[in-house]
């Protein structure tokens, strides 16, 4: 994937290519240093629970609530190959939500 580090105060306009994205921003200070109220970067273990909880979510979309422990299985292991069937919309879109997450 791709980072982009944006300068506190900068403007920035995402226009995504890929029907199936995903954005994890993570600010690494809301005031300047030195100020009473500025915040720490977030522990690693909360940017990756906000990245588990985007791609549960991504799956849920697509499969339902209810297969997504199931799913995310298939595709750690790297066998969703086996449960696809390209020939319904509902294969094609499980086959877009594998190459996204």
């Amino acid at each position: 994937g791709d980072v982009l580090f944006v300068p506190a105060y900068w403007f920035v306009h995402v226009h995504e290519l890929e029907d199936e994205t995903i954005c994890v921003r993570v600010p690494l200070s809301n005031l300047k240093r030195g100020s009473q109220h500025a915040r720490r970067p977030p522990a690693r273990d909360a940017t990756l629970l906000r990245v588990s909880r985007a791609l549960e979510d991504r799956v849920a979309q697509t499969v339902g609530v209810s297969d997504v422990k199931r799913w995310l299985r298939i595709i750690s292991k790297g066998s969703e190959a086996k449960f696809l069937d390209l020939s319904t919309v509902k294969g094609y879109k499980c086959a877009r939500m594998t190459q996204a997450v």
